[in-house]
């Protein structure tokens, strides 16, 4: 009978103990506070607006080339005498020094005969001159007689009349006035062929005195010297050589004369021109040029000089050329340099530069608040310049901005600065 009561109240115990201790349990555990949602704050880069002028710079590459190179030919043929020791490939020379001599022998000959008919003329031309001024003489003499016996014939007839005179005194008379007037007209004849004479030669003298001067021209030419400062390139010569006149021995390369061919995008000149399509507005424009040689580099001036002659047609763009200032014959510039080009930019004024990580897809800035909020402006673009952009904004001076959006931004979006 126990033992029936005890499978009873045995299994109702436990269930009995199991519940109560559920209920302890459950009554006596902690309760957890729920956490309240916290707003996330973005940590980002911000920049500053500055609004003021800006002039960006335009940069593009070009070539150094040379905008006066003289061919250096001799005037006059001849065996080579003498080469001057620089004389050679990439030499710098100066004005006015010799570069090679041809031999004067025969140019020296020329000039002594030359010289030697012209003294030879102007004798000549003296000796007409003393038989012009001796006929001219005997010009006034004759016409002295002439008048005389003039005055002879006129007494010798008014004798005549008068019954005091005999005809043949008259007829002498009237035959010494022919006479004298013959002899008159010999003479006049003579004066006319001397002064002839005399211009013919003054031709003869002055055409000796062309050939002369190209003679002593000739001499001259056997020395070829250097026209200006520059530097020689493609020599062709050597001593003993004979050369024909007009033979090219070497170009020389005007040192201070190199320019820089460059060319601008479409766009870029648009810019440069302005509202008027005028070419006034390019040239005498200053600019920066840089050659790089390793890990030199070497910075020089120039202005733009003159336009290309016409617009490619592949790239839509102008050759434009500069002229490089401040050169000398030492500068180690050359021809065929490949050089970066600085051209600057219109100005552009209440303009700002932002990088150009901050403006989202839409072209808008975010602004941060005082409360560190965002909000959302429009920005005008005006160019890039590098990894910048170049905008026009109504934001005040010195409102900060993201510097870089990130995927979530948006306005109301609170961030904090870094």
């Amino acid at each position: 009978m126990l033992r029936q009561i005890f499978k009873i109240v045995l299994p109702v115990l436990l269930l009995f103990l199991a519940v109560s201790g559920f209920v302890y349990l459950k009554s006596t555990r902690p309760q957890a506070s729920p956490k309240p949602v916290s707003e996330r704050v973005w940590p980002v880069a911000s920049v500053a607006i500055q609004r003021q002028m800006h002039q960006p710079k335009i940069t593009v590459f070009g070539e150094v080339v040379a905008s006066s190179v003289a061919e250096l030919r001799p005037l006059v043929a001849g065996q080579v005498m003498e080469v001057a020791p620089d004389f050679v490939e990439g030499a710098v020379v100066r004005k006015g020094e010799l570069l090679l001599r041809i031999d004067p022998f025969d140019y020296e000959a020329e000039l002594a005969e030359r010289q030697a008919d012209l003294e030879e003329a102007r004798a000549h031309r003296l000796e007409i001159q003393g038989d012009l001024k001796s006929q001219r003489q005997l010009l006034t003499t004759l016409e002295q007689q002439y008048r005389l016996r003039q005055r002879e014939l006129k007494r010798q007839r008014e004798l005549k009349i008068r019954g005091t005179a005999s005809a043949k005194s008259r007829d002498e008379a009237e035959l010494a006035v022919r006479a004298t007037e013959q002899a008159l007209t010999g003479a006049r004849q003579g004066i006319a062929s001397q002064e002839a004479r005399e211009q013919q030669q003054r031709a003869v003298i002055a055409r000796l005195e062309v050939r002369l001067r190209r003679a002593g021209r000739n001499l001259r030419d056997t020395r070829l010297s250097a026209p200006f400062d520059g530097f020689l390139d493609g020599t062709d010569v050597a001593l003993g050589q004979r050369l024909q006149a007009g033979d090219r021995v070497a170009r020389l390369i005007a040192a201070e004369a190199l320019e820089v061919r460059f060319q601008l995008r479409n766009r870029d000149l648009a810019r440069l021109l302005g509202p008027r399509d005028e070419e006034d507005s390019l040239i005498g424009r200053p600019l920066q040029v840089l050659w790089r040689v390793g890990d030199e580099a070497y910075p020089y001036r120039a202005e733009i000089r003159r336009v290309g002659a016409r617009i490619e047609a592949s790239s839509g763009g102008v050759d434009l050329y500069a002229r490089i200032t401040g050169l000398h014959a030492d500068a180690p510039l050359r021809p065929g340099a490949f050089v970066e080009v600085s051209v600057p930019d219109r100005e552009y004024p209440d303009s700002a530069l932002i990088p150009d990580t901050a403006l989202d897809t839409d072209g808008r800035l975010y602004v941060i608040g005082d409360d560190g909020r965002l909000r959302a402006e429009p920005a005008e673009v005006i160019r890039r310049v590098g990894s910048q952009l170049l905008i026009h904004t109504a934001l005040p001076q010195g409102a900060q901005v993201v510097a870089e959006t990130f995927p979530g931004i948006g306005p109301g979006v609170r961030v904090e600065s870094r």
